[in-house]
């Protein structure tokens, strides 16, 4: 198997763009945005006109949405209403609301106490010095940090217990170096942002090292000695916590080379062997990846960091456990279910190549990141039959 493949855009990184240029207050133009149902949400709301008081915006299952969207209406001129489905009303924000409400925020739960929906009456505050646990979400502390530097006081923020998906946090630090903003992490755990002004000039948005899991995967499980893939216009210098997926490979018989731009993912003709446990504390969104191609491979390394998966688009722990039983049913035709998760999805899909004929429900599900994923599949030689989008 031999494919070429251009990933989408990194929505992570899309979302932080758009929310720099939401409180830059000058328009810049950000080329290649992500056109993921995630990012489309967030422009969406940003460019909404207030034409009901309060204004009521439902953001789905957009977690990202929900936390950015919360810093940023707690700082703006007018009342929020921002809900989403119900998934997204099981899934926490307290942690953010009460960093947000000690520094002057005006926010109330409309329902169950620590959980979406909210009301948000936006004002103006000050800033200052907060305290978050930031085991839960690496957004919460993103969310404080884009809008720190517009404040009087900045923001310092005190990081309590261990950071989940810190590389996330990093990403969201190197974007608002790019346009401007100076932040201090000190040793002991602090994020020091002071009253700056972010500054506008033109963005190209790189490719989305999320989507490239799906790829190894794939090369992983190919029963061809010589399956190769290349991943055009890779950011090889990416500050992306899911490019460590290149390390995580090595030893499930995957290489990667950079050739120019291009990533080129091949099958080493090694045994896969994880003789190390695999930690996804920093990278959660390729666990449901690394879980399907181990299971397929017949290998059992040891997962650690797994306890943030709980608070995703789905309970990715629970989802990928259950659907990775029916492998064991020895059946050539499995049925999936997505989970209402993009990732759970894509990270079956590939188990294909291991001789079973499946059916994943909701297809449309893969749009929440990477919107041409069953196309690219198709460009790749699988064989897609039935395929509604």
């Amino acid at each position: 198997m031999k494919a070429e493949v251009t990933l989408p855009a990194s929505k992570s990184i899309s979302n932080r763009a758009l929310m720099i240029r939401a409180l830059c207050k000058e328009n810049f133009i950000i080329k290649n945005l992500s056109d993921c149902d995630d990012t489309q949400i967030i422009t969406e709301a940003l460019n909404a006109k207030k034409k009901d008081s309060p204004q009521t915006i439902d953001i789905g299952n957009c977690g990202t949405a929900m936390r950015f969207l919360t810093a940023y209406f707690a700082i703006q001129e007018g009342e929020f209403i921002l809900t989403g489905n119900e998934r997204m009303k099981c899934r926490p924000i307290g942690e953010l609301v009460n960093a947000l409400q000690s520094l002057g925020a005006d926010i109330k739960y409309m329902g169950k106490t620590g959980f979406p929906p909210l009301k948000i009456t936006g004002k103006k505050f000050d800033g200052g010095m907060v305290e978050i646990s930031s085991n839960i979400s690496s957004q919460f502390v993103s969310a404080l940090l884009l809008i720190a530097p517009i404040l009087k006081n900045g923001i310092s923020i005190k990081l309590s217990d261990e950071i989940a998906s810190k590389p996330y946090i990093g990403t969201t630090i190197w974007l608002m170096k790019e346009f401007g903003i100076e932040t201090e992490w000190t040793e002991s755990n602090i994020l020091i942002v002071k009253p700056q002004k972010y500054v506008p000039h033109d963005i190209i948005i790189e490719k989305d090292w999320s989507a490239t899991s799906y790829w190894y995967e794939i090369v992983a499980l190919s029963e061809d000695p010589d399956a190769e893939v290349v991943l055009k216009g890779m950011n090889r210098n990416s500050a992306q916590g899911d490019k460590i997926i290149i390390d995580i490979f090595k030893s499930l018989n995957v290489s990667s080379k950079f050739v120019g731009s291009d990533l080129i993912i091949k099958k080493t003709g090694k045994s896969p062997i994880c003789e190390k446990p695999i930690s996804f504390r920093d990278c959660p969104d390729i666990a449901p990846t690394l879980m399907a191609t181990c299971k397929a491979l017949g290998i059992r390394p040891q997962f650690i960091g797994l306890e943030n998966l709980k608070y995703k688009e789905s309970d990715r722990l629970a989802a990928m456990e259950e659907e990775l039983r029916k492998i064991d049913s020895f059946s050539n035709t499995l049925s999936f279910h997505s989970h209402d998760d993009h990732r759970i999805a894509m990270s079956l899909a590939p188990l294909s190549l291991c001789g079973h004929t499946l059916s994943i429900d909701d297809v449309d599900v893969v749009k929440k990141s990477y919107p041409s994923f069953w196309q690219d599949l198709r460009r790749a030689g699988f064989d897609i039959v039935d395929f509604v989008q």
